[in-house]
């Protein structure tokens, strides 16, 4: 190899702006495929995880004209207020 060579082979990329260009974008949209499909994969395998589709809406029973609602439960033990009375602060 003579000189001329090794120095036109450094500046292969500097005397062809357009093709460095062009390489940058095709690396770059390779990348991007990459990081979309493993993204796409590790989803796709979390979600195939879960057991069982939890419903969209948690649906109560309609009331019956003529017949009075269930009494509220409560989990702290202490009853839940009438429904006229005014609310502890």
């Amino acid at each position: 190899m003579t000189e001329h060579e090794t120095v036109s082979e450094g500046r292969d990329i500097q005397s062809h702006p357009r093709r460095a260009a062009r390489w940058a974008w095709i690396l770059g949209a390779a990348l991007l495929f990459v990081v979309v499909a493993v993204s796409y994969v590790v989803i796709k395998s979390i979600g195939d995880q879960t057991a069982a589709n939890p419903p969209a809406v948690l649906a109560t029973p309609s009331a019956v004209p003529g017949v009075p609602p269930p009494p509220p439960q409560t989990t702290t033990g202490t009853p839940a207020p009438a429904s006229g009375q005014p609310q502890p602060r």
